[in-house]
Order: C-alpha cells, then sequence, then structure tokens
C-alpha cells in the first residue's frame, strides 16, 4: 500500500459514516426481507431498546424517510403509557445534544459537526403521576454547513412544532436573522398543518454558552427579539413573552487540577451548568404540563404520537410551500400575487366568455375545436401576462416569487383551456351520436311506412308472426349500419384523453397511463368483436344488443356469465 494510501486510511473518520443508529437503520429495512420464522424478534429487541432510554431514529436526515410501519408496530408496545414531548432545534454545534444529556440524562451522540442526522427521540421514564414518560426529540443542527438546505431546516422546525409540547430553541450567541425568519416562517405555517392532534407548543429559548448567565444585563437584546417575533407573528399562533428566555454559561471549562502550569488542562463539566440546568429543567417541565392540562382532550402515547407524526410528514412531503419560502414576507407576498392573479382569472374566464368559446366551436370538426382554443387562450395568457408584470413592477417581489407566479399563471390558464377544450369536445362527440342516433331513427320510421304502404297496395294481410320476422330484420340491418358509422377506436381513444385529462386526480400507483390503455386498444376491439357480450344460448351471432316485439316490448336478454367469457378468452 502507497503512503498516500496510508494517509487516506488515517484520515478517515468511522465515527461519520458508522454508528449504532445506523446499524439499526441497516436492520429495520432489511427485515422487510427477512425470510426467517421468527419476524417479531427485531421489532421486540427495538422496543427493549428504547424503553432502556437509547436514542431512536424518527426521521432519516440523509433520505428524509420516516419507517413508520417499522416504528408504529415497535410503539404498540407502549401503547396506554401517557408521554410529554419535549423537542429541541437550534444551529449546528450550538449544544442541543449536549443539554438534553445533561437536563434528562438521555444518550444522544455528541460531537463536532453534523452529529445528529434527522430527527431522534428518546424515552426517559417520569416521576411526574401524570406521565409514564418524558419524550425528549433531538433535532439535527440548523444552518448547518454540510447539509446547507434551508428549507430542509425549514421542515425540521416545523415538524417539532408539530409533534411537541414545549419546543426549545437553543442559540449559542445571538439569535441570527435567517434562524429569526425561519421561526416566524414555520409559527405561521403551524395552523396551516390542521392536524388537531397535539395542543398549540409553547417555545421557550435558551440563549446557551452566555459568558454572562444574568437575564438583566440581556433585557434589551431579549426584549427587541421579542418585539420582532410578536410584530411578524401577528395572529400570534404561538405568545413569545421574555419570561419564555433563559441563560446558560457554556458546559465546559478547563481546568489545572494538580495547580501545575507545564500540565495540560483538562475539559470538565462546569458546576454552574450543572447548578443552571436542574433550575432550567423544572422550569421547562412545568411550562410543558401546563401546556397540556390547557387541552386534556389531546391525550397522546407512543403510538398515537407515532401516527400523529407520520401524517405531518407526509403533509409536509405533500405540500412543500408550507416551508419553501426563506421568510413570512415572501410567503404572503406569493399569495397576494396569486389571490390577484385569481381575480384577474375571474374576468378572463368567465361563464360568459366559456358560452361564447362554446358556440364558437358549434358544428366545427375536432382539429378546428382545438385550433380555436390555442389561439383564444394564446391570447389570454398575453393580456395576463402583461397585467402580471404590473403587478411585479407595483410589489417588487423576489425573483422565485416572480418565477412561481409565472408558473402558476401558465397552469391556471392551459389547465382551463384543457377542461373548456375537452367540454367542447364531449359536446361535439354528443351532437353527432345524437344525429347518427336520430338519423337512424327516421330510416327506421320510413321503412316502417315504406313496408306497411307496399303491403297495403298489394291487398296482403299481415300476420303478427310475419311483421315481427320484417320488423327484427329492419332493426338488424339498420343497427348494423349505425355500427358502422360508429368508430369505436375513435370513440375509446377520444374517452381516454378526456378521463387522462384529469389524470392527477388519480391515483397513478394504481392507473395505468393513458399511452398503455391506448396501446391495448386492439386487444379491446378483438375481445368486442370476437366474442358475443351474451350467451349462445339467447340468439344468433347477427342478433343485436336488444330486440322488441310488433307491439314495441322490449326482449330482455341475458348477459353472458362472467366465467363463460373468461373461458372463450383463453380458449383462444
Amino acid at each position: 500500500m502507497s503512503e498516500d494510501n496510508i494517509d487516506l486510511a488515517d484520515n478517515l473518520s468511522i465515527e461519520k459514516t458508522l454508528s449504532v443508529e445506523v446499524l439499526w437503520r441497516n436492520a429495520i429495512v432489511c427485515q422487510k426481507y427477512d425470510q426467517s420464522k421468527n419476524p417479531k424478534q427485531l421489532r421486540e429487541s427495538y422496543s427493549e431498546y428504547i424503553k432502556a432510554g437509547f436514542p431512536f431514529e424518527i426521521i432519516d436526515g440523509d433520505n428524509f424517510f420516516f419507517q413508520y410501519d417499522f416504528l408504529s408496530k415497535v410503539m404498540q408496545k407502549f401503547s396506554q403509557q401517557k408521554i410529554l414531548i419535549i423537542s429541541i432545534i437550534g444551529p449546528q454545534n450550538s449544544g442541543k445534544s449536549t443539554l438534553l444529556n445533561y437536563m434528562f440524562g438521555t444518550l444522544f451522540d455528541v460531537r463536532n459537526g453534523r452529529c445528529t442526522r434527522g430527527v431522534y427521540g428518546s424515552f426517559v421514564k417520569s416521576n411526574i403521576p401524570s406521565f409514564d414518560y418524558i419524550m425528549l426529540i433531538d433535532t439535527e443542527g440548523l444552518l448547518g454547513t454540510e447539509k446547507g438546505d434551508l428549507e430542509y431546516d425549514r421542515r425540521l422546525i416545523l415538524f417539532c412544532l408539530a409533534v411537541s409540547h414545549l419546543v426549545i430553541v437553543n442559540i449559542a450567541g445571538d439569535l441570527n436573522q435567517a434562524l429569526k425568519d425561519m421561526i416566524i416562517l414555520c409559527v405561521d405555517s403551524l395552523k396551516e398543518i390542521n392536524v388537531n392532534k397535539m395542543p398549540t407548543p409553547v417555545v421557550h429559548f435558551v440563549l446557551n454558552q452566555r459568558p454572562d448567565t444574568n437575564l438583566a444585563n440581556n433585557q434589551k437584546a431579549i426584549k427587541n427579539i421579542v418585539e420582532q417575533l410578536q410584530t411578524d407573528t401577528t395572529d400570534k399562533t404561538i405568545a413569545i413573552s421574555i419570561e419564555q428566555f433563559h441563560s446558560l454559561p457554556s458546559a465546559f471549562k478547563l481546568e489545572n487540577i494538580l495547580d501545575i502550569a507545564k500540565l495540560p488542562k483538562l475539559q470538565v463539566t462546569s458546576n454552574d451548568f450543572l447548578e443552571e440546568t436542574t433550575k432550567l429543567t423544572k422550569v421547562l417541565i412545568k411550562s410543558a404540563i401546563d401546556n397540556y392540562q390547557r387541552s386534556p382532550k389531546h391525550y397522546i402515547d407512543p403510538l398515537k404520537w407515532i401516527q400523529n407524526a407520520y401524517t405531518v410528514f407526509d403533509i409536509l412531503q405533500h405540500f412543500p410551500d408550507l416551508t419553501h419560502f426563506k421568510d413570512l414576507k415572501e410567503k404572503r407576498l406569493d399569495k397576494q400575487i396569486r389571490d390577484g392573479i385569481r381575480e384577474l382569472l375571474k374576468t378572463k374566464l368567465s361563464a360568459t366568455e366559456k358560452k361564447k368559446s362554446f358556440d364558437n366551436c358549434s358544428n366545427k370538426a375536432r382539429s378546428q375545436i382545438d385550433e380555436i382554443f390555442q389561439i383564444s387562450f394564446d391570447g389570454i395568457y398575453k393580456e395576463c401576462e402583461k397585467s402580471l408584470q404590473k403587478i411585479f413592477e407595483e410589489l417588487g417581489p423576489s425573483s422565485a416569487v416572480r418565477e412561481r407566479s409565472i408558473q402558476f399563471l401558465k397552469t391556471q390558464i392551459f389547465e382551463a383551456r384543457n377542461a373548456w377544450r375537452d367540454a367542447a369536445y364531449r359536446i361535439h362527440d354528443e351532437n353527432e351520436l345524437n344525429l347518427l342516433v336520430r338519423n337512424g331513427e327516421q330510416d327506421l320510421r320510413n321503412l316502417i311506412d315504406k313496408t306497411i304502404k307496399e303491403t297495403a297496395e298489394k291487398g296482403d294481410e299481415l300476420k303478427e308472426e310475419d311483421a315481427r320476422q320484417i320488423f327484427n330484420h329492419m332493426y338488424k340491418q339498420k343497427m348494423k349500419n349505425i355500427k358502422k358509422e360508429f368508430n369505436a377506436k375513435e370513440r375509446l381513444r377520444n374517452a381516454v384523453i378526456a378521463v387522462y385529462s384529469l389524470y392527477d386526480m388519480y391515483e397513478k400507483d394504481c392507473l395505468p397511463t393513458g399511452e398503455t390503455i391506448l396501446r391495448h386498444t386492439p386487444l379491446i376491439d378483438r375481445i368486442s368483436n370476437d366474442f358475443p357480450p351474451y350467451s349462445s344460448g339467447n340468439a344468433d351471432a347477427d342478433s343485436t344488443d336488444d330486440e322488441f316485439d310488433i307491439h314495441g316490448q322490449h326482449k330482455k336478454r341475458r348477459p353472458m356469465q362472467l366465467s363463460d367469457a373468461i373461458n372463450n378468452i383463453t380458449k383462444t
């Protein structure tokens, strides 16, 4: 091995890529494919691991994945166990995990850099009569240089706000603008989640690693933060007051135990930190309990919590707008512009305009209908785009909001075009079909009148049985003519296109694509042509779907049994 390879191997940090949590994660993923006779063994081991107080992964921060199926089964072991949920958020390397470990005796991993990846939980046995466990939630550091994803950070904040009784915002240094903007935005988005499984959390700010822990000396800075948060959060979803700010010294200090200057100093835990964290723990637990008791109907155990947490996680994935914007101002500006676009489209795409478009398509071919809507909606888009540019000049949104607004306008206009055009297609097809039926009906009447007239001129007496045979023969012939004029392939194609214009409404995992359906039309035609829709015992192969006797009585025919149809298909 070369010296370069040796140096590279020496620099590899196993801790950054391998941990107990990663081993558990891999075991959980692999257990889906385990063919052993005891599939419950891993779940039982993991529940014992959690019960012992070890951290367990809730959200995989590398892949943003929630192992709901596995965790929900594990949490069944803790059903009917009341829990109080306290979570912590804060910048990377601000001492979040260290703080929880000293406050509650948890075992969260602690080291420099990105030690917590995603969201982890830990159960601490409670000595509070009202609760069996306190569940601590530790999160990945915000504003981290390794991850560098602000939208991911906002998702973590909003997740904690939605699933906790109390949230600790741990800050080492000052509350910078980026973190403040994220908190304000997520507080505003919290009311839009509307899960209603947890009471609105109380938020406490911990000013960690402070050289001066006297809050009186920091009143001006704290008051400024409170005023900013209260001003920007106008609906007061979460109340913020000066009483919710706390200060802590650094957890560690360097001491020369033997008092020998030449010896290196030893890093030891600060007694001041231990005393202050003990006091803070009591304050936070009391605050969390008070918040819990304000909404006693929100009883929750670990299983219910996992179900609720997964619902929140799913909402965050399906509604990215909740955490997309950099701050509340940008979010509100985007909404204001979208509302303006909607008002603009109410005029441009009114019911009156829709009727005019349908009238213009009357007696037009499908290709002409498509051209009419293409031209008219291109004109509508150009007019609306000019109006949108005026809105941009007035409000001055960011480039991101501009792009979103332009895309929103395009989507609204061209989806409306598709809907109107498809409706015009349906009207066109219905008119063609009605015309075909009316013409066939009139032709049949003419044949009947002609037959009656010819019989009368000959002076023949028409018996009932002869009249029935003549009528059925005319009816069959006319139905054959109608079927020849009816283009079944074209109708099927148009129907598939109409259904798949609303494709987004359906569950795509369960519904094949429109192209797949159209590729199988030859098979559908073959089944329709080769196998009669009714059992052979009822009628001959040339019979129509319905027959009428001479008195106009409808003769019901028995449909072919499903088993017979399957047998016919499998024989070919």
